[in-house]
Parts: C-alpha cells; structure tokens; sequence
C-alpha cells in the first residue's frame, strides 16, 4: 500500500522531459509507472478524446477559434530562474502533432488551458529539483537501472528502440535524467507527506457510521449465456419491407435458440461451456458464454430479471432483450450482504490515505512556492 502512495504522490508532482504525455495530459495526480511503449501510445489517445469532446462542444456553441496564442516572454520566476514561454510552446507544439494525428485541432481556449497547466507542471519540478538539492535527497539508483532496463527490453531490437527515441525526441541520458527525477519525487514525498500521515482509527469508524450505504455489497450473479442476435433497432418509419426483414431475423433467431433450448431441457447436464463455444453468436462465446460475476444493475432490465430469479445451477427459458435471444445458465449466487466495520476497514483506511495525500501534497506544493518565491506572469 505504502508503495501505491508513494507512486500517487509522484504523479502529483509532473512534467516528465522523457515520456511527454505525463505534462500533456495535465492530470496532476496520473500515477507514475515505469516508462513504457504503451504508456505513451495510450496517454495520445487519451488525450485525443478529450481534445475530440472539447471540440465537439465548442462547435456547438459556435466558440472554436483558429487564434494562435500569445505568450509573455517569461511566463515565470522561481528565486530568479526564469521559465520562457520556448518551453511551453515546445510542449503544446508536441501536443498538436499527436492530436493532428487522430483527426483533432486545438482553439485558442484550450491552448491557453494547457499552457497554464504545463506552466504549473514546470513550476512544481523546478520546486521539487531545487528542494531535492538543499536537502541533499538521493535517487535510489538501484531503482532508476532496473527502471531503465525494463524500457529498453520492452523493444525486440535497439534498433526499435532509437526510432522511438528518436520520434519522442528522447535520449538514453534524457532517459535517466526523467527516472531520476521521478526516484527523487517519491524519496521526497514518502519523507513529507506519507510518513507524516496517520490514520486515528475514530476517523475511520466514524466514516463508517457516516457512510455505511457504501459498505452495502450489492447481491451478484455469476452466469454463463448463450445468445442468437437479432437486429438492435427498428425504426420508428421503418418500410414494409425493413418490418418484413426484421421480423424474418427475429423468428430465425427463435427458432434456432428454441431448438437447443429444448435439446439443453433434455439433457441438463450437457457441457454448457462447450455449447456456447459453438452456439452463441455474443463476444462471449470464445469463453463459453462466460459473464463473470454482476450486479442487477449491470445488466439490462430482462436479462437480470431472469437470471436473479433462478437457482444455482438452473437454466432460464429464453429470454428476449434487444440483443437478441438468451439461454442463461446461473452458476453462483451472491446476497446482499452489509460489510461490517472489520471488513471494510482496510477499504475506509485507504481512502482516507488517498485523501489526505490529495490535502497534503497541496500544502506542501504551497509551502514551495512561498519558500522559493515563484512569480508567475501567465494570466
């Protein structure tokens, strides 16, 4: 656990000169993993769709502008080490490439959000660097080399390994600069803010008393299905030809799920699993129809209706939803069930760790800010 928050704690702290993404997103609080291929390909797409919902809204309210953004010269001062608007604008020019690559186009109103956000990005590692050397902090570098190695061998050949460098605009040495920084984050923020955190177990009873609705485990099903689709809509001005079409997929979807219904009745045991492999026609079929566990909300109004009311082990008669035909198959069954304080104690600690990490880590970021005199002119 104490790991975890440490890793949360570094998230909080930002700009990564390797893995760009991490100050692209402007997400203080993204948990910090090792440097990963799939970390950057995912943080892009991410991005890309928020980017792509932003833009949606503001073509709504008539607000995209293709303004480009004026910047200070110095967008701000740390005890005399300026920040130049270069290094913003490096960053959101980065940024645009990967949103241009899925089809997305920044505004000015975004722009000037981002830029703010990788300002306060720069801010806190300027602080964090500077706090690091007064108070003589180490990376642990152990760490950072078994960090390094895990990249580099999550390419089949080096020289995969310089064209990624080299499309991210990253060095080995740029590398280990970042890991470092990241190693220095975590030793800081385990010293100031997890190892002053301590949890009165009153808080955490008294949260409990407060919010015992959250402790109420829902009553769950574990199901296996076997499904025969039909068509999902019918439209409301549908042709007599499209009824026509769509009732004849209905009755053959019937029909088919009637007849190995009616083979299933005969022999109960049959391997359920193996039909679904071969009958259903839903995703689940190359797991034999396997849905896991699943609360009555999880599942649409028909479908739960019908498998909470079966026994463990029982198969329902066909079930009709707008996917189309179900023979359901339940496999275990759960109660509503009331966690007492003992179970959800653990849950309850971890949460309030979780929150006085958010309160702390804003404290200590403001402290910074006062101690070393940061100035920003960025409006």
């Amino acid at each position: 656990m104490k790991k975890l928050i440490i890793l949360l704690l570094a998230g909080a702290f930002v700009v990564s000169s390797c893995v760009k993404q991490d100050a692209e997103q402007g997400n203080s609080n993204k948990t910090e993993k090792s440097v990963t291929k799939k970390e950057v390909k995912k943080d892009a797409k991410t991005t890309s769709k928020k980017v792509a919902k932003a833009n949606s809204k503001a073509e709504k309210k008539k607000e995209v502008k293709d303004e480009p953004l004026v910047l200070p010269a110095i967008l701000a001062d740390i005890k005399g080490e300026k920040i130049k608007k270069e290094e913003v604008e490096k960053e959101i020019q980065k940024m645009e490439k990967i949103y241009k690559q899925f089809g997305q186009k920044l505004n000015l109103k975004q722009k000037q959000k981002i830029a703010k956000d990788i300002l306060n990005k720069l801010i806190d590692k300027k602080l964090i660097l500077i706090y690091a050397k007064e108070g003589d902090f180490k990376p642990d570098e152990k760490k950072v080399k078994k960090q390094l190695e895990t990249f580099k061998k999550s390419f089949k050949k080096e020289e995969d390994l310089q064209k990624f460098l080299k499309k991210h605009d990253l060095t080995e040495e740029k590398l280990v600069t970042t890991l470092n920084q990241r190693a220095l984050r975590e030793a800081i923020m385990t010293k100031e803010v997890v190892d002053k955190i301590k949890i009165d177990e009153k808080d955490v009873q008294k949260y409990y008393d407060e919010h015992k609705k959250e402790f109420l485990q829902e009553a769950q099903v574990k199901a296996k299905h076997i499904l025969f689709k039909t068509p999902r809509v019918l439209p409301k001005n549908a042709t007599p030809e499209q009824k026509k079409d769509y009732e004849a997929k209905d009755k053959l979807a019937k029909e088919k799920a009637e007849k190995l219904l009616a083979e299933i009745k005969k022999n109960p045991k049959v391997d359920f699993a193996k039909l679904a492999k071969e009958k259903s026609e839903g995703p689940s079929a190359k797991k034999g129809g396997e849905l896991g566990w699943f609360t009555q909300k999880r599942m649409v109004k028909e479908f739960a209706n019908a498998a909470f009311k079966l026994k463990k082990g029982e198969i329902s008669n066909l079930v009709k939803t707008s996917f189309g035909y179900h023979i359901i198959k339940v496999e275990d069954k759960k109660v509503a069930k009331q966690l007492s304080f003992d179970e959800a104690k653990k849950r309850i600690e971890d949460r309030l760790k979780r929150s006085k990490i958010r309160e702390n880590t804003k404290s200590f970021q403001r402290m910074l800010r006062t101690k070393y005199q940061v100035k920003v002119f960025l409006k």
